[in-house]
């Protein structure tokens, strides 16, 4: 569907009714198989404190009795409060609730004040939103076995060689707890294992979990064990399963530096059927590749082999989502990617070798502070905190351990958009989620906190340049960073904040400009600090994620650039690279590869590149596209265009490759030399066990 905007808006012209409720619904649709999920995209956004709520319900036709059945809440659960992050390709399994009798479904998406008379925020409405976009309904056979599993109850990376593998809730962080799992004699608990809900109507008959620590050449298998039944009537039909992998499963007394663990799970009902999760991790799915991407993964870091004398970068993983990607400046129809494709991109691109440490999820707060290993094993870490919120990602402990890493000489790089807002005071408009008395905002982060960016301004676009120079660690250095363009994001302008550099940040701290923001209808602001601690730790706070910085030179994003300021650094995210390689080469003295020592060059390739085929942009295409692709070992590598028929249109690449990213053209001609029709088109990568194969549409 379009997107559809569910809004209530309280002006000085009309008077609030307590306990409205707005139903949006889908149109009835016929149930065509035993089992059915609705997809969508969802943003809520409540400014004010209300007992504004949105939730999801369904209800079904009863064909035996002619009648609708009542709505059913599907999860019992409800978003309020906050502007919330997009939710992209949300999904919803309502096949539980409908039964053989019942020939239709209908979906709804509520928007209520669920209010009573003697609660704090009865009367108290503000202006609230609930936009749902790209609504889908897919039909399956119901009868498989249905497996569903959060992301924090997924086993986590690990700093741990002696202990098990372990899920978001472990309190990794605390010396006892460590020492009482270390070496595998104490189990787990079970809520901090591998958690999964697998439910089958022909009854589950063995759960198992399987892993591989030599990229699925060998698999060992566990049994998984229920721990609650979802029907406690009826605990045959499944229920919520824990287990875990540990080294001795190996044969290992530890884990060996750099394992990158594979895993899945695999469960047979009832009557024999075999079900796996992740679907890609069955041999026989057509989605199967072999690689990587078919399994769940887990790595104990460090990932460098103990010979790397490069330059060593710590990627922090703080938010987990998927997100648009601006960078091709609306060139792609859709550009939507996880957020940490494009920062392992960018430091690839500005040369450098990277180890990435997932922690986002709610709960991973509660052990994120354990990289206090930072200073041992890095030279510097980037830690990016995704777009919309940056909210409850620095832990109590986490921030004490983070100014303990600067006081020892670390260097940090701080990206987000809602860091300052989360770390100023509640009395000052914030989140309060400073630990240190104002430290972690004035000090670390060295921002004065201004307000959020509620009004629109000329156009959504933030245009910043960076300074000409700053004093680092005592020493005049002079930088070439460009003018970068920051967009907002359309049709919703997200949150972000504006904040200027600290006049007078704590004692111990120094804060300097890093960018500054151009545009002429905007105060003093800045969207980049550079902060110093004690004389040796170094942080830049970059005010936004990087998946919003764009090529402004781009027909798509021409607008009211600030006098002077029209030029910019080509390419697709040039800028994004052009800044990581500003931070860790210019101010924290990290050489890039091709200028020194360090850099992606010089690691082996199994530690930087992984088998890919990306979905080419523009896309649409009108003349010219772009198909960017990666190499993980020495192969050859063919990519071929079809027609929707099958008929083979042209080949792009069809050679030897070493490991590494490349992109090839495709100019929509045929072998002949002759422009092809519009339509749509496939292409499909091959090398070694590794295929894959994507969509375009060419429009003339």
């Amino acid at each position: 569907s379009d997107g559809r905007r569910i809004n209530s808006s309280g002006s000085s012209g009309c008077a609030w009714r307590n306990t409205w409720f707005y139903r949006l619904l889908i149109p009835t649709m016929p149930l065509l198989n035993t089992g059915c999920v609705v997809q969508y995209d969802q943003y809520m956004c409540t400014r004010t404190i209300t007992c504004d709520y949105t939730n999801t319900m369904v209800r079904f036709r009863d064909s035996a009795n002619e009648q609708w059945c009542p709505w059913i809440d599907i999860d019992d659960f409800n978003l309020f409060g906050g502007c919330f992050f997009w939710n992209f390709d949300f999904e919803e399994d309502v096949t539980p609730f409908y039964s053989s009798n019942h020939d239709s479904m209908q979906f709804a998406f509520d928007l209520k004040d669920v209010s009573v008379p003697t609660q704090f925020c009865r009367g108290k409405h503000g202006e609230t939103e609930n936009i749902i976009d790209n609504v889908s309904v897919g039909f399956f056979d119901g009868n498989a076995t249905v497996f569903q599993a959060q992301v924090i109850d997924l086993l986590n990376d690990s700093f741990f060689p002696e202990i098990c593998g372990f899920n978001a809730n472990f309190t990794a962080y605390d010396p006892d707890t460590l020492n009482h799992y270390s070496g595998g004699t104490n189990p787990l608990p079970v809520l901090n294992q591998l958690v999964v809900d697998v439910n089958d109507k022909d009854n589950v008959d063995v759960v198992d979990l399987y892993g591989s620590l030599d990229e699925g050449g060998t698999w060992v298998n566990v049994g998984m064990t229920m721990f609650q039944p979802s029907d406690p009537r009826n605990p045959a039909l499944g229920g919520e399963f824990t287990g875990t992998l540990c080294p001795a499963d190996f044969g290992h007394g530890e884990w060996p530096r750099g394992t990158k663990v594979w895993y899945y799970v695999k469960c047979t009902d009832g009557i024999g059927n075999e079900e796996y999760f992740p679907n890609e991790a069955d041999p026989d799915d057509p989605e199967h590749t072999g690689t990587r991407e078919d399994y769940f993964t887990f790595d104990i870091l460090p990932g460098y082999p103990e010979t790397y004398e490069g330059v060593r970068i710590l990627l922090v993983d703080g938010y987990g989502r998927n997100n648009y990607n601006y960078s091709p400046c609306f060139a792609a129809a859709d550009s939507i990617e996880p957020v940490e494709d494009m920062y392992e991109r960018t430091l690839a691109d500005a040369g450098y070798c990277y180890d990435k440490y997932d922690v986002a999820g709610a709960g991973s707060n509660l052990h994120i502070h354990y990289l206090c290993t930072w200073n041992s094993e890095y030279d510097a870490v980037v830690w990016f905190c995704g777009p919309y919120f940056s909210n409850y990602l620095f832990d109590t402990q986490a921030q004490v351990e983070m100014r303990n890493y600067l006081g020892d000489g670390g260097k940090v790089v701080l990206c987000g958009d809602r860091v300052a807002y989360s770390a100023t005071p509640e009395s000052e408009g914030g989140a309060g989620e400073d630990s240190l008395g104002g430290e972690l905002l004035s000090g670390i982060l060295g921002a004065d906190y201004l307000e959020e960016m509620d009004s629109a301004f000329d156009k959504p676009y933030i245009y910043c340049a960076g300074v000409p120079s700053l004093n680092v660690l005592g020493t005049p250095t002079a930088l070439d960073l460009d003018t970068m363009l920051v967009y907002r994001e359309c049709p919703y302008l997200k949150d972000m904040s504006w904040v200027r550099t600290e006049s007078s940040p704590p004692g111990g701290y120094t804060a300097q400009q890093f960018m500054t923001v151009l545009n002429p209808d905007v105060g003093q602001a800045d969207m980049g600090i550079y902060t110093e601690y004690q004389g040796v730790g170094q942080c830049v706070f970059v005010n936004f994620d990087l998946c919003a910085a764009i090529n402004h030179e781009s027909r798509y994003c021409a607008g009211a650039v600030p006098p002077g300021y029209q030029g910019f650094t080509p390419g697709w995210y040039e800028g994004r690279v052009d800044l990581m390689r500003t931070i860790l080469e210019d101010v924290f003295g990290l050489p890039s590869a091709g200028s020194g020592s360090g850099g992606t060059a010089d690691v082996p390739s199994t530690s930087a590149f992984r088998w890919a085929l990306h979905q080419n942009t523009p896309n649409p295409v009108a003349a010219r596209t772009e198909v960017r692709y990666e190499v993980a070992r020495p192969s050859a590598v063919c990519i071929k265009v079809y027609s929707a028929t099958g008929q083979l249109v042209n080949t792009l690449v069809d050679k030897h490759m070493e490991p590494g990213r490349y992109s090839a053209h495709w100019d929509g001609k045929n072998f002949a030399g002759k422009r092809v029709a519009s339509g749509v088109y496939f292409y499909k990568m091959a090398a070694g066990n590794f295929s894959a194969t994507k969509k375009m549409l060419i429009v003339r």
